[in-house]
């Protein structure tokens, strides 16, 4: 299996790879080289697709490097996929560029593999070539070195599922809470009402991607108060937009785990959880 790392993904790099090689002309366009034989061989392109559009087009490069090199099968392996988000037009017509993105992906007819995608509609618009793989049993395993959980924590309705499937990973079968969350404004969540109970409970709060910080914040703001023993938040994404990690590390929580499906430095309270063996 020859592997190619996009830029967006050499911090995940392991193992042997093949070397491409990339430059631009004078007009500024970007051309791509491939030194190894990847004729008749399986192969896979491992890149994260970030919100730089330039990353999308990598990706879409790298595949047809390998396509013209009559690689035999292509694998594009995305630990994190961007845009997943926009599912849907929004009343004020903003477009839905996760289906825009993953229908171009589809056509390339090669094989994906995302990790932890925050969409379901996205995945169904990747096609029947597509897996989703997860980080859960690896979040779990980490979160539960610090003792044992009582109650999983969704912070929203779209996090439930999630919360099961991470309470299945914990033993002692950890009770499910759920958040209802409203977001009165773009970017600006606000938690409501609790449902289940937390009072005594050692909690985590599990959710598939933090950016901001402000839905977690509000999740622990909301647990503190009905009175949560302590508090772990374990995510597979952290975008970390602006001065979130600094702004996640004064709240009362116990440790935050975070997986390297996106470049992580150590901080404090952030305990990083490798996933490069999910994407062999």
């Amino acid at each position: 299996m020859m592997t190619l790392f996009a830029e967006s993904a050499k911090h995940l790099k392991k193992g042997k790879t093949a070397r491409y090689t990339k430059y631009a002309f004078a007009s500024g366009e970007v051309a791509c080289t491939l030194q190894a034989n990847v004729r008749g061989k399986g192969s896979r392109v491992i890149a994260n697709i970030t919100p730089d559009p330039a990353s999308f087009f990598e990706v879409l490069a790298l595949h047809q490097l390998l396509k013209d090199r009559e690689a035999s099968t292509i694998t594009l392996v995305l630990p994190y996929l961007s845009y997943a988000r926009e599912d849907r037009s929004t009343d004020n017509a903003q477009a839905s560029l996760g289906l825009m993105v993953a229908e171009h992906l589809r056509a390339t007819g090669a094989n994906i593999s995302v990790l932890d995608l925050h969409s379901q509609k996205v995945l169904k618009a990747l096609g029947g070539r597509a897996t989703e793989i997860t980080a859960i049993p690896l979040l779990a395993k980490e979160v539960g070195k610090l003792g044992p959980v009582d109650v999983v924590v969704a912070p929203d309705n779209g996090a439930v599922h999630r919360a099961g499937r991470f309470a299945k990973e914990l033993p002692g079968s950890p009770r499910i809470a759920t958040i209802i969350k409203t977001r009165p404004a773009p970017g600006t969540a606000k938690a409501g009402k609790l449902t289940g109970k937390v009072k005594g409970a050692h909690c985590v709060i599990v959710d598939d991607m933090i950016d901001t910080g402000g839905t977690i914040a509000e999740a622990v703001r909301l647990l503190t108060k009905h009175g949560a023993k302590s508090i772990r938040v374990a995510v597979t994404h952290g975008i970390f937009s602006k001065n979130a990690k600094a702004r996640l590390a004064s709240l009362p929580v116990t440790a935050i785990f975070v997986t390297n499906s996106l470049p992580q430095k150590p901080h404090k309270k952030f305990v990083i959880v490798d996933i490069s063996g999910l994407l062999t």
